[in-house]
């Protein structure tokens, strides 16, 4: 299948991946935690490691199921 995109949101309390195939449609979707935030008030951190890891994941989980050259899309709110 040719035209597929690697969706990646990057959300505050989880990771969202899927397949858009080349008519928008789902084709899969994943779920995971997102990496515990630490901090007080409205300073927030998080290691960059545990959210590289975690898409890292999701990719491999889903690229069995993407054709070569698929696209990618990520989406961040912060």
């Amino acid at each position: 299948m040719t035209g597929q995109v690697f969706a990646l949101d990057l959300g505050s309390t989880a990771l969202k991946g899927g397949i858009l195939d080349s008519e928008g449609r789902w084709r899969r979707q994943l779920s995971a935690p997102a990496p515990p935030l630490s901090g007080e008030g409205l300073l927030r951190a998080s290691d960059p490691r545990a959210w590289l890891g975690a898409a890292a994941r999701m990719y491999k989980d889903l690229a069995r199921e993407m054709s070569p050259g698929s696209a990618l899309a990520v989406a961040r709110q912060r």
